[in-house]
Parts: C-alpha cells; sequence; structure tokens
C-alpha cells in the first residue's frame, strides 16, 4: 500500500472499523471515536453516510486517529519513555496546522518522545525488516 498521508490514514481507520464491524478484525477504539466525531449512533448509519457523500472532508478526521494513538501510548505507558516518533508522508512533510497538531499532541501525551522525520525511503527499512527475518546480513 503507498502511504499518502491523512487520506490514508483516516481510509486505513475505517478499513479497521469495518473489520471490527464485520467480526474479521481486531476491535479498536476507533469506533467510539468516529462515531462521536461524526455524530452517528451506529457503523452502519456512519458508513451508510459516508456512501451518500454526506461527510464531508473525511480526511480531517486524521487527528481523531492520531488522538487515538496517543490514548494508547498513555495506556501501556509508552507515554513516559524516551523514544523518536519517526513521521512519514504528505501530511506530516507539509508541515501546517496537522503537524502542529501532532506534534504538540504528543508533546502533552509522550513528553520523551522526539518527533522525527523519516531520513530515508520507507523502502530500507522495508528491506532491513526483511533481512532480519531470514537472518540475513547487509554483508552478504
Amino acid at each position: 500500500m503507498l502511504w499518502s498521508g491523512s487520506g490514508t490514514i483516516v481510509s486505513e481507520a475505517l478499513h479497521a472499523i469495518a473489520a471490527q464491524h464485520h467480526g474479521s478484525g481486531e476491535p479498536t477504539v476507533l469506533t467510539g471515536r468516529f462515531l462521536a466525531a461524526l455524530d452517528h449512533p451506529d457503523v452502519l448509519s456512519m458508513f451508510e453516510a459516508i456512501t451518500r457523500g454526506d461527510v464531508p472532508a473525511l480526511r480531517s478526521l486524521a487527528p481523531v486517529v492520531t488522538e487515538a494513538a496517543l490514548a494508547v501510548a498513555r495506556r501501556v505507558q509508552l507515554a513516559d519513555d524516551e523514544f523518536e516518533l519517526v513521521t512519514a508522508g504528505s501530511v506530516h512533510a507539509a508541515g501546517g496546522v496537522f503537524s502542529a497538531v501532532f506534534a504538540d499532541g504528543v508533546a502533552r501525551a509522550a513528553p520523551g518522545a522526539t518527533v522525527v522525520a523519516l531520513s530515508r525511503p520507507a523502502a530500507i527499512g522495508a528491506v532491513r525488516m526483511a533481512l532480519d527475518l531470514t537472518d540475513a546480513s547487509p554483508a552478504r
């Protein structure tokens, strides 16, 4: 899948919500958050509204996903650790309001986190992970 910013973030969240609803995916905290943000009583009415085009600017829901991720980080006590949070994609690269809100939310929820932009193509990480999984090394 090509990750392309806020549209992809929201699309993946909607896929997770649909999978939970149909019993083919894990439970997700996103369901309640999206229902509240869109003011719908249930998943079916939310997806019907989305399908009809009654939900403008779905991309604007990306911060809902970010807040949910930060809540999970707090719950698993990751928020107290020092770590790098690597960002990628056009949403973060463009800066602006989303990036500012994202960085502020991270700073509040996980003060030990340092937000850094991905400095190399994401494919490099995928290749390294594949090498690790096969016990191969780049020198071979």
